[in-house]
């Protein structure tokens, strides 16, 4: 409990933040965005688009999960997290209502095209929550198990899509200054579910 009022003051402190300095991390963003658009290549804009895309693969597995294994109640709840996570997400760009950059910045071609408002980041409010919850909450019984190399490897691989669907800005379709706020949010998240972590180990366990 004490972690998670920890994390809750931290949140409310990184919100009240990004409201002081909206317009700073607003100009932040346009000039990193015009850079890295100058400096794009054709294969960074395939990685990049990648792992923006296949975000979506999380619910996938936590699905497969539930169907074939006695897994299902750590499954419901990572579902559950997810489509609050999208929920959230819809409220908080409303509230918001921040329109995208390539939507007022003439200079900003954005690579795909959103019709909701930019902020916060649906992807970088996703990613960490389905990345690190899924071996972590899903598959807690059979994570623990692997060697020292192979967890290594996946939390490198996890690490690695965390940053790249944090970076929409790259896509020109979201606020990258702003996303400081989503990830302290999913701080917050995080530490609340690791919490609960030992008691899906206890309670669940993988066929």
């Amino acid at each position: 409990m004490k972690i998670f009022i920890a994390a809750t003051v931290v949140f409310i402190t990184c919100l009240i933040l990004d409201v002081i300095y909206d317009q700073q991390l607003w100009d932040f963003n346009t000039r990193i965005t015009k850079y890295m658009q100058q400096k794009q290549t054709p294969g960074l804009q395939s990685m990049f688009n990648f792992f923006s895309n296949w975000i979506n693969i999380f619910p996938g597995i936590a699905l497969l999960i539930f169907i074939f294994t006695e897994n299902k109640l750590a499954s419901i709840i990572y579902m559950c997290l997810i489509q609050f996570t999208i929920s959230f997400n819809s409220v908080l760009k409303n509230v918001y209502h921040q329109p995208r950059p390539y939507w007022i910045e003439p200079d900003i071609v954005a690579l795909s095209c959103n019709k909701e408002f930019g902020k916060p980041s649906g992807h970088a409010m996703g990613s960490l929550l389905m990345c690190l919850l899924l071996p972590l909450m899903v598959l807690p019984s059979s994570f623990v198990k692997k060697p020292k190399l192979i967890k290594s490897i996946i939390l490198g691989f996890v690490s690695i899509w965390i940053v790249m669907t944090a970076l929409d800005a790259y896509n020109r379709i979201d606020s990258a200054g702003l996303d400081v706020f989503e990830l302290f949010y999913f701080n917050l998240s995080l530490l609340f579910a690791l919490t609960y972590t030992g008691i899906f180990k206890k309670q669940i366990v993988i066929c």
